[in-house]
């Protein structure tokens, strides 16, 4: 028999009794027959309380006992039964529930189990990279789940079963900052581009005279600051005079700059460096004996320019370079026997200034904002 039924019936036969000897019923009992009927009620209230004494209690078991940590993870390996009964408010729990934590990655979570079933089941992803961080995001999480468990236990059965609610990932706990008043700023945007540009260029120093001419390029970029220029250009110099003649020269190029960046709105900065090489050509005039000659040049390039973009296609440039001549370049009269009578030779360091107009083809037509 139940504890509760012990002590039903002992409660209605001492009421019994004790309504039998207030009543004003016209039974008449013995001294015999009252004696038998309270031995029946205390013999009753004794196998209650038997009962009761017999009945096992509601069993707890300890936090540290339930929640079962995988022993190769340094964080949670360390303790995660304090953060959960600190946020629990207690230390122990009903004996059969169990939490059983696992480990994937950057990831975490747990499942809650009643009896074997798995009643509960989240995830921290990805889960906070500090320690103390992770073990209290968790232990709040598998803390609400068991006060969840022990509010399901006690309210009444339900009529059909309900489904396992599928796992939610929850957010990780926000890492601490080290100033209050900064605000994370978005990576700058790695977006491809490519444009052609098409310049009028003037050289002087190069060559004898000042030299006109044009320069095409084609322009590459993979981040806001930088960009991958490569070029070609062609420039004739002036007529010079040389020892009674006239020399004629030119020169082709072609080469390849690096150029940093920095954008103010829709006007663009660059300090550009690199390496050019081509060839000068002179011819003389009104010499007895005019030849036709070709020599290498090969020269450092460095300098800057400034772009302004007028549309989302079209920007207008202007800019100047230092060419530091590397192969220097040197023109000779001579006599018909052989002996110098001119020397004309290039400048070591000259320059080339110009400006024109910037195509883009792809991607931004200019690099993020300063800020």
């Amino acid at each position: 028999m139940q504890p509760h039924r012990w002590f039903r019936f002992g409660s209605c036969a001492v009421a019994f009794v004790l309504g039998l000897r207030t009543s004003g019923t016209s039974i008449r009992y013995g001294p015999m027959d009252l004696g038998r009927v309270l031995a029946v009620g205390g013999w009753a209230l004794l196998g209650m309380g038997l009962a009761l004494a017999s009945a096992p209690a509601a069993e707890v078991r300890p936090l540290g006992d339930v929640i079962a940590v995988p022993a190769a993870d340094p964080c949670l390996g360390s303790g995660l039964s304090e953060p959960v009964a600190t946020w629990l408010g207690r230390g122990e729990v009903a004996g059969d529930l169990e939490v059983d934590v696992t480990v994937d990655g950057d990831s975490v979570g747990f499942r809650l189990l009643r009896g074997g079933e798995v009643r509960v089941e989240r995830s921290l992803s990805p889960a906070p990279t500090d320690c103390a961080d992770r073990r209290a995001a968790l232990g709040l999480a598998i803390a609400m789940a068991l006060d969840a468990a022990v509010l399901e236990s006690l309210a009444p059965p339900p009529q059909q079963p309900k489904p396992v609610p599928p796992a939610v990932d929850l957010e990780p706990a926000p890492e601490p900052s080290t100033r209050a008043d900064s605000a994370p700023q978005p990576p700058p945007a790695r977006t491809f581009r490519s444009a052609v540009t098409a310049d009028a260029a003037t050289l002087l120093g190069v060559l004898p005279r000042v030299g006109l001419g044009g320069e095409l390029g084609l322009e590459l970029g993979g981040l806001p600051w930088l960009d991958v220029r490569v070029s070609g250009g062609f420039v004739a110099g002036l007529s010079a005079p040389l020892s009674g003649g006239r020399l004629e020269t030119r020169l082709g190029w072609a080469g390849a700059e690096l150029c940093p960046a920095r954008a103010f709105g829709r006007v663009r900065l660059r300090l550009c460096a690199g390496v050019v090489a081509g060839g000068i050509g002179a011819r003389g005039r009104g010499f007895s004996d005019s030849r036709q000659v070709t020599l290498a040049w090969v020269a450092a390039k460095t300098g800057p320019d400034l772009g302004v973009w007028i549309t989302d296609r079209v920007a207008l440039r202007v800019g100047g370079r230092v060419l530091s001549s590397v192969v220097r370049t040197e023109f000779e009269v001579v006599d018909r026997d052989g002996e110098s009578v001119a020397l004309q030779q290039a400048a070591a360091a000259g320059g080339q200034v110009g400006g024109g107009v910037v195509v883009r083809l792809w991607g931004a037509r200019w690099a993020e904002p300063a800020t």
